[in-house]
């Protein structure tokens, strides 16, 4: 990640439908299919709101009683949503 304050929410226009395994995620923009596992899927529904990467920390750690978060892999997962286009991330106002 870079220094620059950012906040992470869901790229718009995006079909979304539940799996025993996770999500599967269709976005008509690029004409692909994600199927995002159980971890990743949690980081997307917690980004229906905008959220900075702290702020997701701090939900990820709450919702799964966890002392020390993973801050490294979650950080990984934000870059790889966005990089795939179903996350967009913009400056913090």
């Amino acid at each position: 990640m870079n220094d620059t304050p950012t906040y992470y929410t869901r790229a718009t226009g995006l079909e979304v439908h539940e799996t025993k395994d996770g999500l599967i995620v269709f976005n008509p923009a690029t004409d692909r299919v994600h199927h995002l596992n159980y971890t990743a899927g949690v980081i997307f529904e917690l980004c229906e709101e905008a959220l900075s990467t702290a702020a997701l920390i701090d939900l990820m750690a709450q919702l799964f009683s966890l002392e020390d978060p993973p801050r490294a892999a979650i950080e990984t997962g934000l870059r790889q949503l966005v990089d795939e286009g179903v996350l967009v991330e913009a400056p913090i106002a």
